[in-house]
């Protein structure tokens, strides 16, 4: 099983993640935090930027982590939208409708 986390490259903070896609959210929205911040700074202020990486450490670290601060990052991102499995652009063969 891959263990998921977000790398903020500058400061060089790893933050676990409960799996692909929450780490991918946090990586989104960490990064228009960002830029936001960025648009309100000098310009020699550093690029910070948000990475989804494989977690890096042992495992038993990784929930460790997951317990002491995913709760704070979860309130940070918000709801997380479900993905639809089927790509609902097209028709399915087996459907009425292909007939």
């Amino acid at each position: 099983m891959t263990l998921y986390a977000v790398h903020i490259q500058g400061p060089d903070d790893i933050i676990a993640a409960p799996g692909e896609r929450e780490a991918q959210t946090l990586a989104k929205k960490l990064n228009a935090f960002f830029m936001e911040t960025l648009k309100q700074s000098t310009p020699a202020t550093p690029m910070i930027e948000a990475v989804v990486i494989k977690w890096p450490y042992a495992p038993t670290a990784h929930a460790e982590e997951l317990a002491k601060d995913w709760a704070d990052h979860a309130k940070f991102i918000g709801p997380i939208e479900p993905v639809d499995e089927r790509d609902t652009r097209t028709i399915d063969m087996f459907s009425e409708q292909a007939s």
